[in-house]
């Protein structure tokens, strides 16, 4: 009974292992696809790493959106303040000013607030050009 129980258990843990390999394959792929489409040099897009990883996470909408009585830019968001901290230096890097709004848990890297949609849909794409490809805007 021991035997086939430590055989089973193995089979799994080998399993596991797999699919965990595979996956960190794939993600390191991803990270390596967008940093390629990104300007400047390696060690900057390096250090983008983290951000990258933001917003692929934030910005998909998992988290839904912050309530706000603005329009506004989402770029991202985070439970992890420091993580939010680091997306925002990212954004003063590129010329980009915005700030951190907390709800819930949840910190949100937002920038602007707009009288109308022209006026955030010509900064989306400005934003979305300096490489925050999925940020978005956020209406009341």
């Amino acid at each position: 009974m021991w035997d086939k129980l430590g055989k089973a258990i193995a089979k799994f843990l080998q399993f596991s292992w797999e699919v965990l390999k595979w996956a960190l394959i794939i993600g390191l792929g991803y990270v390596i696809y967008e940093l390629g489409g990104m300007e400047g040099t390696w060690p900057d897009k390096l250090k983008a790493i983290p951000s990258i990883i933001l917003r692929e996470y934030a910005a998909t909408g998992a988290r839904g959106a912050p309530n706000v009585n603005f329009m506004t830019i989402l770029i991202g968001s985070s439970r992890n303040v420091q993580t939010a901290q680091r997306l925002m230096d990212d954004m003063r890097q590129k010329r980009i000013s915005g700030r951190i709004l907390s709800q819930k848990g949840q910190y949100y890297v937002i920038t602007g607030s707009y009288g109308s949609r022209s006026q955030a849909e010509a900064d989306l794409k400005r934003i979305r050009d300096k490489g925050f490809s999925r940020a978005k805007i956020i209406t009341p």
